[in-house]
């Protein structure tokens, strides 16, 4: 993924609680992932619910920033599924912020001992 490239992405968020046995919503709730394991991974039938938090946090672990979120809903035909767009964070990014601090802190001290 190129700097600043926009990656979309979807997956079944809190919507589908409603989806899930009481034991599975008590995963969600306190880990944020559940995955039904009885089931081959990668194969259409596997599937795993994620807790908007638990993505979030993941994205930012990462070096991901999430410009957008759009979260799943209850619709007449079904649930849908939340959308998400992350972006890695350019490196400009982590300088300003670092360097920024500390021009602060500099200003700071320099008033104060000045």
């Amino acid at each position: 993924m190129n700097i600043n490239g926009i990656f979309p992405f979807t997956i079944q968020g809190d919507a589908f609680m409603q989806k899930l046995t009481a034991h599975e919503k008590e995963l969600f709730i306190n880990e944020g992932l559940v995955e039904r394991r009885k089931l081959k991974e990668g194969n259409r039938v596997f599937t795993a619910f994620h807790s908007a938090d638990f993505v979030s946090k993941l994205i930012h672990q990462v070096g991901f920033k999430m410009p957008k979120y759009i979260p799943g809903k209850i619709e007449t035909w079904g649930v849908g599924q939340d959308t998400y767009l992350i972006q890695k964070k350019i490196i400009k990014d982590f300088f300003f912020t670092l360097f920024g601090k500390m021009a602060n802190e500099i200003r700071f001290v320099r008033y104060f001992y000045n």
